[in-house]
């Protein structure tokens, strides 16, 4: 899940205590609800963050089965994270929210902490996050697959609009 914020350019030059308090609140929001869920955060700056759920290798379940209930959960997740944040009190209107997820395929490095993403597809952000300012929360194709309740992309389109 890849979450980003925007400001108006004019905002950037602009940025007062109000906005940067308001920037921070969101990010830390989005840190704990994703830390919570069971997502590393592999990457983060000053106004975005991506969360990574790594599937098990449980043999007892089928991987396919356990992939999509994993999709679906996380698109509930960023669901409730994406409205969580839109509805927050004193929220600053020169804030805009863009959410996409995705899956694809990680390199991981084994620590002693447990698995760690260091690379791969999922980290090649171009590939995937929606671009020229989008708002909204958004899934990939990839994401939507195998949930028709979501609808999927139209013909040509990478993006499937949830909110």
């Amino acid at each position: 899940m890849h979450l980003e914020i925007r400001t108006p350019s004019q905002a950037e030059e602009e940025a007062d205590d109000a906005l940067l308090d308001d920037l921070v609140i969101v990010l830390d929001t989005a840190e704990q609800r994703l830390r919570a869920g069971g997502l590393s955060i592999p990457l983060q700056t000053g106004s975005a963050l991506v969360g990574i759920l790594l599937l098990s290798d449980d043999p007892a379940q089928n991987r396919d089965e356990r992939e999509r209930i994993e999709r679906e959960r996380i698109l509930k997740m960023a669901l409730g994270l994406y409205q969580e944040i839109l509805g927050r009190g004193g929220a600053d209107a020169r804030i805009q929210l863009s959410v996409c997820v995705h899956v694809d395929k990680a390199l991981i490095r084994t620590t002693h902490q447990g698995p760690e993403v260091i690379g791969g597809a999922i980290l090649t952000l171009a590939t995937w996050v929606p671009h020229q300012n989008a708002q909204g929360l958004y899934a990939t194709s990839q994401a939507c697959e195998g949930l028709p309740a979501l609808g999927t992309a139209r013909e040509g389109e990478r993006y499937v609009l949830i909110s």
